[in-house]
């Protein structure tokens, strides 16, 4: 090989890693500017926790917001990013800014539908919606609570407010639906009983009402 060839391929060489090392360094910068956000994030989270359960509103608004700010959107900051929709749900629950409540209460149980720290942000919902007369939001979110294992009196109250709402929504079938589901825990229960024999009439079912 003649040494001016030799000369160009060095050169190539050259101009090929000069071209690939910035992108490296990016895609480096890039992880690390990630990984000290989520630690951010997770300091902000934590003073937030903190003020709220010592009352300290503005405090903890002002940390979890940052928190919220710094999260990545990645799968593995998922439970992160739920509970700080929960806790700025409750924040803006116990400050009575109930449309605020209603945003990040509805943030936390979009990302985390099924998980076991969400069971008061859904009861939260439910009882916000009740408050609002938004019945079929209500519903939903208290058959969305059946979902959870649950001790037998709370079942019932939420079964309870299922029946209720869906006969204001003039929905009898749900209604009886739940109902039947309500008297199977607890079949002595005059009011049950007596829910069941008027939804029978409403449902054109008068020989099982009787």
């Amino acid at each position: 090989m003649n040494k001016k060839l030799q000369i160009g391929l060095l050169l190539s060489v050259f101009l090929i890693l000069g071209a690939w090392t910035p992108s490296v360094r990016a895609q480096n910068n890039v992880t690390v500017n990630a990984a000290d956000s989520l630690q951010l994030a997770q300091k902000h989270l934590s003073f937030g926790n903190n003020y709220l359960k010592n009352k300290q509103y503005e405090d903890a608004e002002t940390q979890l917001l940052k928190a919220w700010a710094h999260l990545p959107t990645q799968e593995q900051t998922l439970k992160k990013r739920t509970q700080c929709a929960r806790l700025l749900g409750r924040l803006y629950h116990e400050t009575e800014k109930y449309d605020g409540a209603i945003q990040w209460y509805q943030q936390a149980v979009v990302l985390g539908p099924l998980d076991k720290h969400n069971k008061n942000a859904y009861r939260a919902l439910g009882t916000l919606y009740m408050y609002q007369e938004k019945s079929t939001e209500a519903i939903g979110i208290f058959e969305k609570l059946l979902r959870y294992d649950l001790e037998p009196a709370t079942e019932i109250e939420y079964l309870y407010h299922i029946v209720v709402l869906s006969s204001e929504e003039k929905d009898f079938d749900r209604a009886l639906q739940y109902a039947n589901r309500w008297a199977e825990l607890t079949p002595d229960d005059a009011r049950v009983r007596e829910l069941l024999g008027k939804l029978h009439l409403r449902t054109g079912d008068e020989e099982t009402a009787i």
